[in-house]
């Protein structure tokens, strides 16, 4: 299935984590992606939004910064970027080292590819592959 782009952009707040979590489900049940690894998705996204959302706290921003979420489906997986909008001087990271960083290693652990502070833009870019259920 090829569902192609889906692009969600809201702000970077604590109280539309759940939103990024139903469209994520959704869009992965809608590829064809199993209950568990569903389930694996949807951590996964909450993880990165915790990371940015506590990389923002620690910095003491307070204007309402947006997120960019882009889904992509192709052929037999699930890319996921997450980039950041309007951050004025905020150069925003997720921690991947230190004491921070045991919701992002569950990520890293339940996703195929995921990386950090990638170098075309994207703080986070995470994929998943659709396996074949026999």
């Amino acid at each position: 299935m090829d569902l192609s782009r889906i692009v969600l952009s809201l702000p970077l707040r604590a109280e539309f984590v759940s939103i990024v979590r139903l469209t994520g489900s959704g869009i992965a049940s809608r590829a064809g992606f199993d209950y568990d690894a569903v389930e694996d998705i949807k951590v996964c996204l909450s993880e990165a939004c915790n990371s940015l959302l506590n990389d923002k706290k620690k910095k003491g921003i307070s204007w309402e910064t947006g997120v960019v979420i882009e889904f992509f489906v192709s052929g037999e997986k699930l890319t996921i970027k997450f980039a950041v909008e309007d951050a004025g001087d905020w150069e925003p990271s997720v921690e991947t080292e230190g004491e921070d960083d045991y919701g992002l290693m569950i990520a890293r652990a339940l996703m195929d590819e995921f990386e950090t502070n990638p170098e075309d833009g994207y703080i986070v870019s995470m994929m998943k592959n659709i396996e074949e259920i026999d």
